[in-house]
């Protein structure tokens, strides 16, 4: 019983592989007329001057069975639409097939045709270096319209001559880049992909200083002096004011370093942190300044008030006589008077 079912199960399995073995013999002279066609129509195209279709159709032919010959076909299309390290691939695996099918028809010949393109493609191939900085060891880099592995980057790698785009990208950091670079025949060049700029931390700048009010102390005016004329309160008022629009100008000279100071420590890939300190020095000296001239442009004023009334109002008995008088506090001067 055991025999008869062993003998069955053996009958079955040696019909299943005929019948497998079958329709591959019967599929292959299909395939092989089929890849016979493709070739013809791709010669055709490119006796017409139509490299495109040419090489389209020998790729379809190649994807069937490739051959020596039709990797020879498919470099010579391919270098005639300008893509020669595609060509250069082909040439290179021409010159393989033929080196190892010592029973190729016409082998000699085909093998010279095929070498001696390989040695012009290579010539004629620009190479790309693209350096990539360590902090993007997980981007995704292209060159043209490949991807290129990390195994590659910081090596020489093959490209048609012209111009040559590379794109970096890295989601992680929300970094992308595209950078350009012209590509001689033959040729070579470098590409050194920037680092993800540092983004400077927001410094929220310090509030402006609020300007100073100037506060009239609560005091007894002096007594008025008992002499004729304005004497020489006028003029010590005069030179506090002309006192104090000189110390603006130097505040401003400061202003104007502060600012320098600012201005230098930003560039186009931001501000260093030292900015928002000389911000708010420029700031503060900006006030500062107008307070001085405020207090300059007071005691002028209040000098040339003092000494036309003085002028105007003649000997006067010192009770009612008009009288002005400037008063230090803690943030400037006061200056007062009485008519």
């Amino acid at each position: 019983m055991i025999d008869r079912t062993g003998r069955w199960v053996l009958s079955v399995f040696c019909a299943g592989a005929l019948f497998a073995a079958s329709s591959t013999a019967l599929a292959q002279p299909h395939d092989d007329a089929l890849r016979r066609d493709l070739v013809s129509q791709a010669e055709q195209a490119r006796e017409s001057g139509d490299h495109a279709r040419a090489a389209e159709l020998a790729g379809r032919a190649a994807a069937l069975r490739m051959s020596p010959s039709l990797a020879l076909l498919l470099a010579q299309e391919h270098e005639q639409l300008g893509h020669l390290v595609v060509a250069l691939d082909h040439a290179r695996r021409c010159t393989a097939d033929a080196t190892s099918d010592t029973g190729l028809r016409n082998r000699d010949r085909l093998l010279g045709i095929c070498r001696e393109l390989t040695d012009v493609l290579s010539r004629r191939i620009g190479r790309v270096t693209v350096r990539v900085p360590s902090d993007l060891a997980r981007a995704t880099v292209r060159v043209g319209d490949r991807e290129l592995p990390a195994a590659a980057w910081g090596v020489a790698v093959p490209v048609d001559p012209g111009e040559v785009v590379v794109q970096v990208r890295d989601e992680a950091q929300h970094y992308a880049e595209t950078l350009t670079v012209r590509v001689a025949v033959g040729g070579s060049a470098e590409v050194d992909v920037p680092s993800p700029r540092v983004e400077v931390a927001h410094v929220r700048p310090a509030p402006p200083p609020q300007d100073p009010v100037l506060r009239v102390a609560n005091v007894q005016p002096p007594s008025a002096p008992t002499q004729a004329g304005a004497g020489a309160g006028p003029w010590v008022l005069a030179g506090v004011g002309a006192a104090s629009f000189v110390g603006a100008g130097v505040l401003w000279a400061l202003h104007g370093g502060a600012l320098g100071d600012r201005d230098g420590a930003c560039d186009a890939r931001g501000c260093d942190p030292s900015s928002v300190d000389a911000d708010a020095r420029m700031r503060g000296l900006t006030t500062a300044t107008n307070v001085a001239i405020g207090v300059g442009g007071a005691a002028v004023a209040g000098a040339a008030v003092w000494f036309l009334v003085s002028r105007l109002g003649g000997r006067e008995t010192e009770r009612g006589r008009p009288t002005a008088w400037v008063f230090p506090t803690g943030t400037g001067i006061a200056v007062g008077g009485v008519l």
